[in-house]
């Protein structure tokens, strides 16, 4: 609707008398009532006069070269009759309305898959053709197997030969033998340095290093618990280190004398008869008892004899237990079982081989491309494409580099596909790439993806073009004016003039959404309000 308005001109502007007719009569002028001029425009704060002042101004300059000298718009001509000038005007509408940044994109595969052979050899068999469906873990392919076949078959043998039945009785009989060395290994050493000695020389040995341990989880935990620990790691051992020490005491006063004392025997009377044999002490020329005590080096002879009783009974047990279906153990050693992990390993190898001469499905989806023939000899490249062509779709999107700030993961996208023009799916950003594409001879592009909500009632092919909106922002039922009702007082703040009883009013606005027409209005404007959009030009 047109609004005609009367400004007041002077005299002496020359300006030759308007040929419009006006719409009322000019001795009864409206004008722009900007309410009490004690206050100010009413319901305007006053840190915004400086604002509003812009705005009044504004309008000045949007109705002409007049001037307000009172509340009506009135102008007289050259000849003193009076002139209007028109004011476009418009209503404040409810509706919707949505921003949108808009691109193009094509259907992409939920996933997809490129791959070959891991082995080289002559492709015997093909089971698969461009647009068969398949799963994953089906086999496509195959290559010629005879040689990984006859490996395995090897390997399988000689992993049966070690945990035969006989290997099981050559191992129990190991370890039976082993215990017998290591009995005899630590009888030795007990009676060359007594049994009491070699028992406590191992406590001391255990409980130390259940200190060391102790203390180590007293570093990370500091409860009482573990100090508690600690302290009973520290009693245990200071007492096998004081038994110890006690019974080398009885070894020096006691042992060595008791078994170590040199005897002679001799027969008398059909008897044998033994007598302890003496010497003469060089230093003193009396008699005494002749005693050879064990030597450093026959005890550690016997000691090195005993560990290697002990590692060796504990490998044979290893060992048949491994036979036996046991894990093998961390650190585990023996030369009998390196050549069983050994001969495992190579069992290993070869069933990976011969697996390796089928082509295999990584994921389930539509054969897409074959580029093997049968008699081809694999090499280890892409011999097979499989895609994902599930549903709901995912696209693959191209947007203005203007619309970078109109796009974010999670925004709603409305998408049309080429093929099927008249129908609009929603959808939902699901990814924004960090930088603009500037593969476009053209313009840089914002690149995002994204996924339709449901899946619809058509089988579509990768690739399908489509055009995909995507919302940068929604408002429904909305209060809607033009834009060019709208004048920016600054900081993203607006004001705009309404008619109320045939008089113009200033109005400081919230505005909502903006488009390049309409511009939602949150607060200071109803619905059905007449607000001026600018002036008719007149000729």
């Amino acid at each position: 609707m047109t609004f005609m308005m009367t400004l007041q001109k002077s005299e002496s502007d020359g300006n030759p008398k308007s040929s419009r007719t006006p719409c009322k009569a000019a001795a009864a002028p409206v004008g722009p009532d900007f309410g009490n001029p004690t206050t100010g425009v009413v319901g305007l704060h006053t840190k915004k006069t400086i604002k509003i002042t812009a705005a009044v101004i504004l309008l000045a300059a949007l109705i002409g070269a007049g001037y307000f000298a009172t509340s009506r718009i009135t102008s007289q001509n050259s000849t003193g009759t009076a002139d209007e000038t028109p004011l476009q005007t418009a209503e404040a509408t409810v509706g919707d309305l949505v921003l949108y940044a808009n691109g193009t994109g094509t259907i992409i595969p939920a996933a997809e898959s490129s791959f070959g052979f891991n082995a080289s050899g002559q492709v015997s068999e093909i089971y698969v053709e461009i647009g068969d469906q398949v799963e994953a873990g089906q086999v496509l392919a195959q290559l010629d197997d005879t040689e990984a076949r006859i490996q395995l078959a090897e390997a399988q043998a000689a992993l049966n030969k070690l945990t035969s039945a006989a290997a099981l009785a050559t191992a129990t009989q190991t370890l039976a033998e082993a215990q017998s060395d290591f009995d005899l290994a630590k009888e030795t050493l007990a009676y060359l340095i007594s049994p009491e000695v070699l028992y406590w020389e191992e406590k001391v040995a255990e409980r130390a290093h259940i200190l060391v341990e102790a203390q180590a989880a007293a570093q990370t935990d500091a409860s009482e618990a573990a100090k508690q620990k600690v302290t009973e790691a520290e009693t245990s051992l200071e007492y096998a280190q004081a038994e110890l020490k006690y019974f080398q005491t009885v070894y020096d006063e006691t042992y060595v004398i008791a078994n170590f004392t040199q005897y002679r025997t001799m027969s008398f009377r059909g008897r044998t008869v033994s007598e302890v044999m003496q010497v003469e002490d060089e230093e003193t020329g009396e008699m005494t008892d002749l005693i050879y005590p064990p030597t450093e080096g026959e005890i550690g002879m016997a000691r090195a004899d005993y560990e290697l009783a002990k590692a060796s009974i504990a490998e044979a047990q290893t060992y048949l237990n491994v036979l036996n279906g046991a894990e093998i153990p961390e650190g585990a050693t023996g030369t009998n079982l390196v050549t069983y992990i050994e001969t495992k390993h190579a069992l290993e190898t070869a069933e990976r081989n011969l697996n390796a001469t089928k082509l295999i499905a990584p994921i389930s989806g539509t054969v897409t491309a074959l580029e093997i023939n049968v008699g081809d000899l694999a090499n280890g490249s892409s011999a097979i494409t499989i895609a994902n062509l599930d549903q709901p779709y995912s696209l693959d999107a191209y947007l203005d580099a203007e619309d970078w700030g109109q796009v974010q993961v999670g925004y709603e996208v409305e998408v049309s596909f080429d093929i099927i023009p008249d129908q609009i799916f929603k959808g939902m950003v699901t990814s924004v790439y960090p930088t603009l594409d500037t593969t476009s001879a053209n313009s840089a592009l914002v690149h995002i993806t994204a996924r339709l909500d449901e899946t619809i009632p058509y089988e579509l092919p990768a690739g399908s073009a489509a055009s995909v909106d995507v919302v940068g922002g929604r408002a429904e039922d909305a209060i809607l004016v033009s834009v060019e009702a709208l004048h920016e007082i600054g900081d993203g703040e607006y004001t705009l003039f309404v008619m109320e009883n045939g008089k113009l009013r200033l109005r400081v606005v919230e505005v909502g959404l903006q488009d390049l027409t309409k511009a939602e209005i949150i607060s200071g404007l109803d619905a059905g309000d007449i607000v001026t959009t600018g002036v008719v030009e007149t000729k």
